[in-house]
């Protein structure tokens, strides 16, 4: 029985330590994600299913002339000429 208690001890403390490095792992690709996206030249952005924009990049500044709060919650046919 002390064996067994031992050996469920040591198995969960392994994986909380995979828990751990999987939460860094995770935490660096998210921060790696958003300095690229926040520092590219390129204008990047993300749309819902009905088309509304959710993100835009500050790139947005620069190349549309808009702050990234005055896109933000417009749909994306908004910006396409008739």
């Amino acid at each position: 029985v002390a064996g067994q208690l031992i050996g469920a001890a040591m198995e969960r403390q392994r994986g909380e330590e995979v828990l751990r490095e999987v939460d860094e792992a995770l935490r660096e690709s998210e921060e790696k994600y958003r300095d690229l996206v926040e520092n590219s030249n390129e204008i990047i952005y993300t749309l819902d299913a009905s088309g509304t924009i959710t993100y835009i990049s500050p790139a947005i500044r620069q190349l549309g002339g808009y702050e990234p709060e005055e896109v933000i919650g417009k749909t994306s046919l908004s910006f396409v000429h008739p």
